[in-house]
């Protein structure tokens, strides 16, 4: 029965082996030898008339270095080893859709709950309706915002078409962009403060 074509484009290939191999072949002879194991390598055992056209007519001393089935198939004992060998390796080795060895992606006790919930619906808010949002991230905007709420709306989706850009979360976009309109109470006293130290230096040194 032939072996069907093996898929890995590199041949074990072991120059000792070769060399005791081929040490009384003429150039055509070596050359014949390695176009067979070549083939062999690629679509398994050989027929009588693959080897003769491989080699370029019947060689008596080549054929020789191959062993016969009782198929009447010619074959290298050597490389079906070999072939075999790798075959087993990589039957053991698990599979990966990120490249061989890529070890399988952990993810949290937190996280697998979440992908497990059922993720709530988001709808379409502003004019133009590109603003996603579920009813809990309005809600939520809305405690923080207060009327506010729908002008920033209608400028993250005017600015989104006038950019040609989109966001992972509109949510966290709205919120960090009123975040940043609207300084802590705590940020803008330490600014108050540094004014007012400013104003006191400057009277002490020019009254």
């Amino acid at each position: 029965m032939r072996l069907e074509a093996y898929k890995n484009p590199s041949m074990p290939f072991y120059p000792l082996e070769f060399l005791a191999q081929i040490a009384f072949f003429s150039g055509e002879q070596v050359k014949g030898y390695m176009k067979i194991l070549c083939f062999m390598y690629l679509n398994g055992r050989l027929k009588r008339e693959e080897m003769i056209s491989a080699c370029g007519g019947y060689d008596e001393d080549v054929f020789s270095a191959f062993t016969e089935d009782e198929n009447g198939l010619f074959y290298n004992e050597k490389m079906e080893f070999e072939i075999m060998k790798r075959e087993q390796l990589k039957a053991k080795k698990p599979t990966s859709s990120k490249g061989r060895g890529a070890k399988p992606k952990r993810t949290s006790a937190v996280h697998r709950k979440k992908q497990e919930e059922p993720q709530e619906e988001k709808k379409a808010y502003a004019k133009e309706e590109n603003v996603l949002l579920t009813e809990e991230e309005y809600r939520k905007l809305g405690e923080v915002m207060g009327d506010e709420l729908d002008e920033m709306i209608e400028r993250l989706s005017l600015y989104m078409l006038s950019q040609d850009k989109n966001y992972k979360s509109h949510y966290a976009t709205l919120l960090t962009w009123y975040k940043r309109d609207h300084p802590s109470p705590t940020k803008s006293y330490g600014k108050l403060e540094s004014m007012c130290n400013e104003d006191i230096s400057y009277l002490k040194n020019n009254l």
